[in-house]
């Protein structure tokens, strides 16, 4: 009889088990989603309490999960337990990941995973029953890094919160062993370009001891429980290494506005970085951190208590500080001012029929080629000197043109220039830009550039004429922001230097008047291509000529607007493929990256010309002053901003240095 009873009570205890988690099921209502980032669809849980399913007006929360991590694992539990709190809350398999789209697949790229979130917000705020203005998110481990850089930039998020944050990867590539990483990295990125074989490892690896706590709370989780989640790949792809060399998430929260949390174990690996993120949020407007005691890193993942007690944090802090600004007047007024257009993306199009010529000038043999950036097809000039001898391997030279320009402009120019020195060069036009294909037309997106200029050192070190070891890079403008923001991961690369760098994007951003209302413009451009398919446009350059300043504190930049002015638009016959204006909707990226940060941390030599009356001499110095290891700084006397582009005496000069400078590093 006894054993009968505790039978029947066992079979009730596993009935009442079993029907608390059915009710717990019902709790909360689990719907599958997908939107769309950059043609490659993303899928997504989508949750919300049964009992306010008919309720408009409601906050909501995007949780973003770890590095590799899937919507199933620890970022699905956060939304589930924050959505009977009475949020809206979306977990998601970033491109390459679980359910959703994209390759390569288990690509840890920052900048990717950041660009998914943006659509995850332009995607959360086209629900019906969401308040847009009380929009938040959380991160979780890598996800705490991915989600404070998006915030920077993206203004739709009124306040954004960490757990167990890992808020610097830098040091991954920085410290011992960092330089041969960098390099598997980079052989790896030249491999998946030359053949479409990515190179993957594992990430999470059996622990060797029991010594390592956070090692083995990981291999637990991840690895031992992997049956519970079949989607997630114990797998990353090596090349993802190569991004992470030039971003300092601590720099990068420096510049957050929004309010900020942080949550942590007193326990975890991780607390100190969070406390450092915490101290570096000089600018936010409310920053909290909080210690859950006794919890490690791994443990704030599974451990029921402990997420609850991180939860009713976060609930705390969301109800406190999800409030966002909207601009509406002074967007209003500075979109009559500036005279924003829109443009149906489906409507738009790309050069056809793009030819592969080779044409030689003055002994310079110029062949149009082309290559793939990210599945989109690049268009390039490739200069090879008239000294080339057959199975000859030359210097190789990569030349980034300025913002919005094309490779037949100031790049196309010093290509032929340093060609006829005795280098293979190569211009292309960005996608987007030019021939090259791509949509919306015109993004002036230094995360896409940056990818592009590792697409085209991938076509370059493949031409048969060029010595893969010795490849050097010139930024031009915008261009060697972009190139500077590449260098620090990019060890194929042996030099590079920067012609009238624009070398502090963030800076050009912060400087705007009504910096805060521009970014919000262009987050609502996103969210427009993301749910409209428009395609909103800025003009960069006045109808009419610019004057030039009366006052002398502004004469150097109203020089700046005349002397573009007159290369680009009073020239514009001669680049049919050139535009006036640009997309606005990844304008606000470049408001996270902070330059003469990433100028730290490039190895090889560097050369930075600027002119003496430049507008961006300034930013030339103060790049050069933060530079490390072998550098120099070389002025051209009364030479403008612009000038270098045009002025035969001053490119003259450039070419020279630059010449001298290759010939010695390369």
């Amino acid at each position: 009889m006894k054993k009968v009873t505790q039978f029947l009570i066992m079979i009730l205890l596993v009935m009442g088990v079993s029907i608390s988690a059915k009710a717990q099921e019902k709790e909360v209502i689990v719907k599958k989603i997908s939107f769309m980032c950059n043609g490659s669809k993303i899928v997504g849980n989508l949750f919300i309490a049964k009992k306010y399913k008919n309720k408009k007006n409601l906050p909501a929360l995007i949780i973003v999960g770890p590095a590799t991590g899937i919507k199933e694992q620890v970022a699905g539990v956060y939304a589930e337990k924050m959505a009977k709190k009475g949020y809206i809350t979306l977990a998601f398999d970033h491109r390459g990941y679980g359910e959703s789209e994209g390759n390569p697949r288990t690509t840890e790229n920052i900048f990717d995973k950041s660009d998914d979130i943006k659509s995850a917000i332009s995607y959360i705020n086209s629900l019906e029953q969401v308040n847009s203005k009380k929009v938040g998110a959380v991160g979780i481990c890598a996800g705490g890094g991915y989600v404070t850089l998006t915030a920077v930039g993206d203004r739709r998020l009124a306040a954004v919160a960490t757990v167990s944050g890992t808020l610097s990867y830098k040091g991954l590539v920085t410290t011992s062993g960092g330089d041969a990483l960098l390099q598997t990295a980079c052989n790896a990125r030249q491999l998946y370009d030359e053949t479409g074989k990515a190179t993957n490892i594992p990430i999470i690896m059996k622990p060797s001891d029991n010594s390592n706590v956070f090692a083995n709370e990981a291999y637990q989780y991840y690895v031992e429980n992997q049956s519970n989640y079949p989607t997630w790949e114990n797998s990353v792809a090596i090349a993802s290494f190569s991004n992470l060399a030039s971003l300092d998430i601590k720099k990068v929260i420096a510049s957050l506005k929004q309010p900020v949390l942080f949550v942590a174990g007193s326990k975890a690996v991780t607390l100190p970085l969070s406390k450092t993120a915490y101290e570096n949020a000089i600018i936010s407007k409310s920053k909290k951190i909080y210690q859950v005691k006794g919890a490690t890193h791994i443990s704030l993942y599974h451990n029921e208590k402990q997420i609850d007690e991180a939860c009713n944090e976060l609930d705390n802090f969301f109800r406190k500080n999800l409030k966002n600004k909207t601009y509406k007047f002074q967007k209003w007024m500075i979109t009559k001012m500036v005279g924003l257009k829109s443009e149906n993306v489906s409507q738009q199009t790309s050069p056809k029929n793009v030819k592969l010529t080779e044409t030689v000038k003055d002994g310079v043999s110029i062949r149009k080629v082309s290559f793939q950036s990210k599945g989109t097809k690049i268009y390039a000039n490739l200069y090879i000197p008239s000294t080339y001898k057959q199975g000859e391997k030359l210097p190789a030279v990569l030349i980034v043109g300025p913002a919005t320009s094309v490779k037949e402009q100031v790049q196309g120019d010093y290509a032929f220039r340093l060609a006829k020195e005795g280098f293979v060069t190569f211009v292309f036009d960005h996608r987007t830009y030019g021939e090259s294909d791509g949509f919306p037309r015109c993004s002036e997106d230094l995360i896409i550039k940056s990818e592009d200029i590792r697409s085209a050192i991938s076509y370059l070190a493949s031409v048969e004429q060029v010595d893969a070891n010795r490849i050097a890079a010139v930024g031009i403008c915008a261009g060697g922001g972009y190139l500077v923001e590449t260098a620090p991961g990019e060890t194929r690369l042996k030099a590079i230097a920067t012609i009238s760098g624009t070398l502090s994007s963030k800076k050009v951003i912060e400087d705007m008047p009504g910096a805060d209302i521009i970014v919000s413009l262009s987050n609502d451009a996103r969210q427009k291509k993301d749910l409209k398919n428009e395609a909103i446009y800025m003009r960069l350059f006045a109808k009419k000529r610019p004057k030039l300043s009366r006052k002398k504190s502004k004469q150097k930049i109203s020089k700046f607007q005349q002397e573009a002015y007159d290369y680009y638009v009073s020239n514009s016959d001669k680049h049919p493929l050139w535009r006036p204006d640009v997309y606005l909707g990844e304008f606000s990226n470049i408001a996270a990256f902070d330059i003469p940060t990433a100028v730290k941390a490039i190895k090889v030599p560097k050369l930075v010309i600027a002119g003496t009356e430049a507008y961006t001499a300034p930013l030339s110095q103060n790049a050069y002053d933060a530079a490390k290891g072998d550098k120099e700084l070389f002025w051209i006397n009364g030479a403008t901003h612009v000038s270098l582009y045009y002025n035969k005496e001053y490119m003259d000069k450039v070419t020279k240095k630059l010449t001298v400078f290759f010939n010695e590093k390369l």
